[in-house]
Formats: structure tokens, C-alpha cells, sequence
């Protein structure tokens, strides 16, 4: 063990050191819950322009090329090619297609609500966090200046003591 007079070591570079805070205006987040909610909205916007398009015709092609030949006699007379084109719409839906875009839509919507809700949270998170920082330093310094000032009056008070002026260390 040591002796209680022996000195206490301490690293002083910490404290003479704040630590620097990301500024005000970074505000790309990288959390896990921020890029979940941008794939959603993503998702969700591509939903809704892949329903958008219900009305556009869809175009199917087909192309069919074979043999008829019997008993695995093949030759130039038994060959056929058969090829096509298909053209639909859909047309028995009704007004469906017409309300899954408004709800697509309304997700899509809703979805961008939850994210910028969750960057406005965060960034008054961040604010927050900030603010304490640098009450918190302002705190310490405060804290520093008050403890100088208290060892400059011990160590004025010690002296006049051993001078004799001051009848005991207050």
C-alpha cells in the first residue's frame, strides 16, 4: 500500500480537452430503424406506381417450334412453327384497381409520415444531447474555476498560518 501523503497521479490532458460534438447540421442518420423506414417508403412508392399501371395493356408473345414426326422419324415435312401475340387488359375489376391505388397511396404517404416523424425525434434527440453536453462542460469549467479558487484561498490561508496572522486553516 501507499501512504496517504504520497501523491495521487492523474492525467491532466483530459481535462484540459473538450471533446468535439457533431454540428447541428448532420442530420444523416444511420440508425437501423431510420433505413427500415426508407426501405419501407421505398417499397411502398414502388407499390403504388406498380398499381398505377393497371390500365396499360399487357402483351404476351409465345413461340411454339416442333416436330410431328412418328416412331422417331423426323424430316423437313413434319417441322411446325407456330408463334403469337397476346394483347389483355383488365377490364372485370371495377373500380378495384382504382381504390388499391388510394390505399397504396395512403401507405406510401403514411410511411413517409413515420419517417420524417422519427428524423424530427432524432434530431430533437440530438439537440437535447447536445445542449447537455455543453451545459456539462460549462458546468466543469465553472467547477474547475471554483476549485482554483478554493486551493488559491487554502493555500493563502496555510501561509498566513505559518506566519502566524491566522490562528488556525479554516
Amino acid at each position: 500500500g501507499q501512504s496517504i501523503d504520497s501523491p495521487v497521479l492523474v492525467d491532466s490532458s483530459l481535462f484540459n480537452e473538450t471533446l468535439p460534438f457533431p454540428d447541428a447540421s448532420s442530420t444523416d442518420y444511420t440508425r437501423e430503424e431510420v433505413r427500415k423506414l426508407k426501405a419501407v417508403v421505398d417499397v411502398k412508392s414502388n407499390l403504388n406506381r406498380l398499381n398505377s399501371t393497371f390500365w396499360i395493356p399487357k402483351l404476351s408473345a409465345f413461340a411454339d417450334l416442333g416436330s410431328q414426326g412418328e416412331d422417331w422419324k423426323f424430316n423437313d415435312k413434319t417441322r411446325y412453327t407456330m408463334a403469337g401475340l397476346t394483347l389483355s387488359w383488365s377490364l372485370n375489376s371495377g373500380l378495384g384497381d382504382f381504390w388499391k391505388i388510394g390505399q397504396t397511396s395512403a401507405d406510401a404517404e403514411a410511411a413517409g409520415w413515420q419517417l420524417a416523424d422519427l428524423s424530427e425525434q432524432l434530431d430533437l434527440e440530438t439537440d437535447i444531447a447536445r445542449k447537455n453536453y455543453r451545459l456539462a462542460i460549462d458546468q466543469y469549467q465553472s467547477r474547475k474555476l471554483e476549485n482554483s479558487s478554493a486551493w488559491d484561498y487554502y493555500t493563502d490561508m496555510k501561509k498566513k498560518y505559518q506566519a502566524g496572522s491566522a490562528l488556525y486553516i479554516e
